[in-house]
C-alpha cells in the first residue's frame, strides 16, 4: 500500500506567515481609496476654498470679514463652496450664525482625524505626535499640520480646485473667471513667493488631490524643527521647478523695475528666478497676488499695537511695494451685475488688480469691497 507524504508543519507555517506578510505590505501599498463613491461627489468644475483654524481656541473675530469678502468674490452662483475646518465646539453660536448665512461648511477636526482610520485619521496622528516632538511651538505645529487636514478633507469631498487661504486674508479674485487658465497653467500647486527660500501660504492653489498628496508625501519627509512651512513650500518648489508639480503665483508686475533684493540683503540674480516672481502676469488679466509684504505695506502690521504702521517694508521680501505701486485705490467695478468698490493699485498710471490682500494689521473689515453706492475711500 502506498503512504502517503504529510506535508511538513514547519513548511506550511512558514509559507502561512510569509503569505500574511506579504498581504499586509500589498495593502500598504494601495492608494487611499476615495470616498467620492459613498459620500459627498462633487463635480470637477466646483471651486472650493478652505479655511483651516486648528487648536482648542476660539477662531479670530476677523474670520467673519474674511468670509463675507470670499462671498462677495465669489458667490454661491459661480459654484464656489467655502468649507472651515476647527474645533467645532470652540466656535460661537454667533459666529455659526454668520457662517451658515454664508454657505460655509463646517468641518470638526475630530471627523477628519477619524476619517478612515487605517489610512488618513492614522497620519494627521502620527504626523502630530512626530511635529510635537521635534518642536513645541503651536503655531509652527499647527501651520505644518494643515496640510495632512486639507489633504483628509479633500478625499472625504472628493475637492478638486482647491484654494486654501489664510484667515487674515481678503480674497478679491473671482476665481470663475480665471479658472481656466489655472487649470491650465498650474496643473499642480500655485503658491506666492516673497523670497527665494520662503513659500507664503496666505493663498494656495491645489489643482487635485493628487497635487496635495505629493506635497504632502515630501512634506512629512522633509520636515525639520529649524525650518517652517514657508521654508519647506519653497525647497519643494525648488526640488520640482515644474508647472505640473508647483509654479508661482505673479506676485509683482513684469514691468517691476527695480533690482529684486531684500533689506535683508538676498538678491535674485538668475533671470529664471527673477521672471518667477512675475509668473502668468499676463495671463491672470495683468493681476498681482499679495504673499505679505503688500498687505504690510498698504495696511500695516499688528504689531507694536496701537502704532500707525502703514508702509512698513518686509524685511526678507526681494521685491519692494514702491516698485509695485505709487498709491492704491478703489475702482468701481462690475461682476455679475453687481458694482463695488474694489481695490487696485496704480503704478505710473497704470492699474492692476490685486487678487487677494494679506491683511496682518487684522482689520480686515476697512478692506473689504463695498456697494458701489458706498462712499469711495
Amino acid at each position: 500500500m502506498q503512504m502517503r507524504q504529510r506535508f511538513p508543519r514547519r513548511l506550511l507555517l512558514h509559507l502561512l506567515v510569509n503569505g500574511i506578510i506579504l498581504l499586509i505590505l500589498l495593502y500598504k501599498t494601495l492608494p487611499p481609496k476615495s470616498e467620492a463613491a459613498y459620500t459627498h461627489p462633487q463635480r470637477n468644475d466646483v471651486i472650493n476654498f478652505v479655511l483651516l483654524h486648528l487648536g482648542p481656541t476660539s477662531p479670530p473675530a476677523y474670520l467673519k470679514h474674511c468670509v463675507k469678502q470670499l462671498r462677495l468674490s465669489n458667490p454661491i452662483s459661480d459654484q464656489v463652496d467655502v468649507y472651515l475646518i476647527a474645533e467645532t465646539q470652540c466656535i460661537s453660536a454667533k459666529l455659526k450664525s454668520i457662517l451658515n448665512e454664508n454657505n460655509v461648511y463646517i468641518i470638526d477636526v475630530t471627523s477628519l482625524k477619524s476619517f478612515r482610520a487605517t489610512y488618513f485619521g492614522q497620519t494627521i496622528r502620527s504626523f502630530e505626535q512626530h511635529l510635537r516632538a521635534i518642536n513645541s511651538d503651536p503655531l509652527w505645529v499647527y501651520s505644518s499640520l494643515r496640510f495632512k487636514y486639507l489633504q483628509a478633507l479633500a478625499h472625504h469631498r472628493s475637492l478638486e480646485n482647491i484654494f486654501t487661504i489664510e484667515m487674515d486674508n481678503l480674497v478679491y479674485l473671482h476665481a470663475r473667471r480665471y479658472i481656466n487658465v489655472l487649470k491650465a497653467s498650474y496643473p499642480g500647486i500655485g503658491f506666492t513667493r516673497d523670497a527665494l527660500h520662503r513659500g507664503i501660504a496666505g493663498m494656495t492653489w491645489f489643482n487635485n488631490k493628487k497635487a496635495l498628496d505629493e506635497f504632502n508625501t515630501y512634506f512629512t519627509s522633509k520636515v525639520q524643527a529649524h525650518k517652517n512651512d514657508m521654508h519647506h513650500i519653497a525647497d519643494y518648489y525648488t526640488s520640482k521647478r515644474t508647472p505640473d508639480a508647483i509654479d508661482t503665483f505673479p506676485v509683482i508686475q513684469d514691468t517691476y523695475a527695480k533690482a529684486l533684493k531684500s533689506k535683508n540683503g538676498e538678491t535674485v540674480e538668475s533671470s529664471e528666478d527673477i521672471n518667477s516672481f512675475s509668473n502668468n502676469f499676463h495671463k491672470l488679466g495683468l493681476s498681482i497676488f499679495d504673499a505679505a509684504a503688500l498687505g504690510q505695506y498698504i495696511t500695516g502690521t499688528d504689531y507694536p499695537r496701537g502704532v500707525d504702521t502703514r508702509g512698513f517694508v518686509n524685511e526678507a521680501a526681494v521685491y519692494q511695494c514702491d516698485g509695485i505701486m505709487d498709491t492704491y485705490l478703489w475702482l468701481n467695478t462690475t461682476y455679475r451685475d453687481k458694482s463695488y468698490w474694489t481695490l487696485h493699485v496704480e503704478k505710473q498710471g497704470h492699474r492692476y488688480n490685486v487678487n487677494n490682500l494679506h491683511v496682518h494689521k487684522k482689520n480686515l473689515d476697512f478692506w473689504m469691497t463695498q456697494p458701489a453706492n458706498a462712499s469711495q475711500y
